[in-house]
């Protein structure tokens, strides 16, 4: 698998791109602008950082967005996982608190909320695979991508987790 993409949704769409390793290579904003030229843009990105899958927070309190966006996304990344806000926010974290996470992650100063909730749902999404020992990025994701495209909830991966410190005890 090659880079994974964070893209969540506000005035613009913000967009973070991590490296197999987690490692954080791009994050910038995207403008929402015509659904053909987005999606023409959106393509360019895919093709020219290798991103394979995409992490989309389509759920949850998040500014008001055209469908159509939404749809542009899913129809230039066909592997796809949609996430609620409330799963890598859990705590309803303020902006003061994500942008102070995110500047520490980043390595530099960010001045668009939507970088800061692209940055965090990237690392998110690596910190809990990675507790509930599964390796990033995983087959897992991709199979979640290809079928229920929904991320599991919290309960769902300690089972998983469970099922992985049995696996190796045993061998």
């Amino acid at each position: 698998m090659n880079n994974i993409c964070s893209i969540t949704f506000g005035v613009q769409l913000g967009v973070a791109i991590y490296s197999p390793t987690c490692e954080l290579l791009v994050c910038s904003c995207m403008r929402l602008s015509m659904p053909d030229e987005f999606a023409k843009h959106l393509k360019a990105m895919r093709e020219h950082h290798r991103v394979d899958l995409a992490i989309v927070q389509a759920f949850g309190d998040i500014q008001e967005y055209q469908p159509q966006y939404l749809e542009q996304i899913k129809a230039v990344f066909p592997e796809h996982i949609l996430v609620h806000r409330d799963q890598w926010n859990p705590s309803r974290m303020g902006y003061f608190n994500r942008r102070t996470l995110a500047e520490a992650h980043h390595g530099r100063k960010i001045n668009r909320p939507e970088q800061v909730d692209a940055i965090l749902l990237g690392r998110w999404l690596y910190l809990l695979l990675y507790d509930a020992g599964i390796p990033f990025p995983a087959e897992y994701l991709g199979e979640l991508a290809r079928t229920t495209r929904r991320f599991p909830r919290r309960q769902d991966l300690r089972v998983m987790r469970w099922r992985n410190h049995r696996a190796a005890a045993s061998v």
